[in-house]
């Protein structure tokens, strides 16, 4: 059973507004687009949502975490489409928008955005490495590591991040194969058993601040290295 810590509903509900900056309906239509988002089990379905938060973004280009979900959506339609990079582009440009709102957010605010661009940056570089356009895709790993380190500086403890270095870190120890480098992977799985300890410590605060959108990747990953060994 996950251990959350209890704040009163009020304190939620003003640090939500102060976050989201909006009013009940756009809220409401940010919440119902993020249910779409978890409900998805296609890039079909998972367009849907990043248009509803599109569409709320579109209306409010300063709403800042209209913009974060709308950019996290098309990087997971991305992911699950064939058109990786014209999705891609579009989840960069929503992005794009986040930053405009950079200098206004506090320090664990902006570790969530550099996650967001780290994500980006360990996708777009996919598809380039495929084309064999190793120039390129090395301008998004390099984008990656950048955000990530940058991340850390905003909040040294945030479980984002940490789940991101640590998959790519097992995802690394495994790429070599027949080959496989148990030290990455054992680096890894710790810094995903932190961010899982981190989490289950965390408030449980409205569902669209982004802070926690690849908690469920965690069990995933240690499944696997679990499996593999």
């Amino acid at each position: 059973m996950r251990k959350h810590l209890i704040i009163p509903v009020l304190f939620v509900t003003l640090c939500c507004n102060i976050i989201i900056g909006q009013s009940e309906q756009l809220e409401s239509e940010m919440l119902e687009a993020l249910s779409l988002h978890e409900s998805a089990k296609s890039a079909s379905e998972e367009l849907i949502s990043a248009k509803r938060f599109a569409a709320v973004s579109d209306s409010q280009p300063t709403n800042w975490v209209a913009a974060y979900w709308t950019s996290f959506v098309y990087s997971q339609v991305a992911n699950a489409s064939e058109d990786k990079l014209g999705h891609l582009a579009t989840s960069f440009s929503y992005f794009k928008r986040v930053e405009t709102q950079f200098s206004t957010l506090s320090n664990k605010e902006k570790a969530y955005v550099m996650a967001l661009k780290a994500l980006i940056g360990s996708l777009y570089q996919i598809p380039y490495f495929i084309k064999g356009d190793t120039k390129k895709g090395m301008e998004f790993v390099n984008l990656q590591k950048q955000a990530m380190e940058k991340g850390f500086l905003y909040d040294g403890e945030s479980p984002l991040l940490m789940v991101l270095k640590g998959t790519s870190s097992i995802g690394a120890g495994y790429r070599n194969k027949p080959t496989t480098d148990y030290e990455k992977i054992n680096t890894g799985k710790e810094l995903l058993e932190k961010a899982k300890e981190v989490f289950n410590t965390m408030p449980v605060n409205n569902k669209l601040i982004p802070d926690r959108w690849n908690e469920p990747w965690i069990d995933f990953w240690l499944q696997r290295v679990k499996q593999e060994q």
